[in-house]
C-alpha cells in the first residue's frame, strides 16, 4: 500500500512533543510504502498543497492525516484532493472544547475514515455523524524501543507525566507522591530514551487517566518495558484484554487505597514482578505497533 503521510515529525529538530506518534508513523513505514509530508520532514515545501505533493508521488493509495492540527493545517488543500482514499487518526482531544474546531475541519474535508484512540471518543465522532466510517485503533508502543533492559531497579516509584486541563486528576496524584516519605521516586518529567531507561530502572510505574477515562499510552509503554504497572480503571480495559491483577493492578478512582497498594508491591516483590511479566507478554502480543499497523492496513485495504 502506498501511502502519502500528512503529518508533523516530532522526532525532527526540535524533538518535541510525544514519541509515541512518531515511532508508529514509523512503523507503517517499515510495512509499508510511505511518503513523508509536513513540518520537519525532508524535502517538505510549506508552499505546496496535498495534491503538488500526489502529482510529484504518483500512484498513491492513501492520503492519511496523523495528528493534523485543527487550527493550523500543515499542508493546506486536504479538501480538494478527490478520488483517493483519505483517513484520520485523532490524536487530540474530541471534547466540548474542542468539537467546534475538529468538525470544522471534518467537514471541510471529508474523509473516508477517522480512526478514534478510544470509546468515549469514537462515540462522539459516530454521535456527531463526522468524518465517514468510525472505527478504533487504541494506543500501541514500538517494542524495539520499550522493551526490557537489564537494569537494577533503583527507582522505588516513578510517576512521570505530563500535567495539563486534560489530566486534573495527574496534579493529586503528584501532590500524594510528594507527601508519601521513605521511598525513592522519579516524579519529574524525562522524554525519549531517557524516559525508556527510567522506566527500566523503576519497580513500579503510577498513573491515572484523564477526565474522559482514556486508556493511554502509557499502558503499553510501561508494560512493554517489564515494569509494574498501578493506574486507575480506563474504559477500554475490558475491551482491548487487559486483566487487573493479572497485567496490571488497579487503585480507586478517590486514590483512597493507593499508598496501601505502592507499598504493598513494594514489600512483595515476587508477585510484582509475576504481574510486570504477565504485563509485558500481553502487550508485546496484542498491542506492538507492528500489531496495530497490521490492523489499521487490513480496515484500509478492505475501501480501497
Amino acid at each position: 500500500m502506498k501511502i502519502l503521510l500528512v503529518g508533523w515529525n516530532r522526532l525532527g529538530k526540535w524533538k518535541k512533543g510525544n514519541w509515541n506518534h512518531e515511532l508508529f508513523r514509523r512503523e507503517l513505514a517499515r510495512q509499508h510504502d510511505v511518503v513523508f509530508c509536513g513540518m520537519e520532514y525532508e524535502g517538505y515545501d510549506k508552499n505546496l498543497v496535498v495534491n503538488d505533493v500526489l502529482e510529484n508521488n504518483p500512484g498513491m493509495d492513501v492520503v492519511l492525516v496523523h495528528f493534523e492540527y485543527r487550527y493550523k493545517v500543515l499542508v493546506p488543500g486536504l479538501e480538494d484532493v478527490k478520488e483517493i482514499l483519505k483517513v484520520h487518526i485523532m490524536g487530540g482531544d474530541y471534547d466540548s472544547r474542542s468539537f467546534k474546531s475538529y468538525n470544522y475541519h471534518f467537514n471541510k474535508v471529508s474523509y473516508d475514515i477517522v480512526f478514534a484512540r478510544y470509546s468515549l471518543q469514537l462515540r462522539r465522532l459516530m454521535e456527531n455523524n463526522i468524518g465517514g466510517k468510525h472505527l478504533l485503533l487504541p494506543w500501541s508502543v514500538d517494542i524495539n524501543k520499550h522493551h526490557k533492559y537489564r537494569v537494577k531497579k533503583t527507582i522505588d516509584v516513578m510517576a512521570s507525566f505530563q500535567i495539563n486541563r486534560i489530566h486534573p486528576n495527574r496534579r493529586r496524584l503528584r501532590k500524594i507522591m510528594y507527601d508519601i516519605k521513605n521511598i525513592n521516586k522519579l516524579l519529574t518529567n524525562v522524554w525519549f530514551e531517557e524516559y525508556v531507561r527510567k522506566i527500566n530502572e523503576s519497580k513500579m510505574f503510577i498513573t491515572c487517566n484523564i477526565h474522559e477515562r482514556e486508556l493511554s499510552g502509557k499502558y503499553s509503554e510501561v508494560m512493554a518495558c517489564g515494569t509494574f504497572l498501578l493506574t486507575t480503571k480506563p474504559d477500554d480495559l475490558e475491551r482491548l484484554g487487559y486483566k487487573d491483577g493479572e497485567h496490571l493492578v488497579l487503585y480507586k478512582d478517590d486514590f483512597s487505597d493507593l499508598e496501601d497498594k505502592i507499598m504493598y508491591f513494594l514489600k512483595h516483590e515476587e508477585e510484582r514482578e509475576q504481574i510486570a511479566r504477565q504485563g509485558m507478554e500481553f502487550v508485546r502480543k496484542n498491542h506492538s505497533s507492528e500489531v496495530r499497523v497490521k490492523e489499521f492496513a487490513k480496515i484500509v485495504e478492505k475501501e480501497l
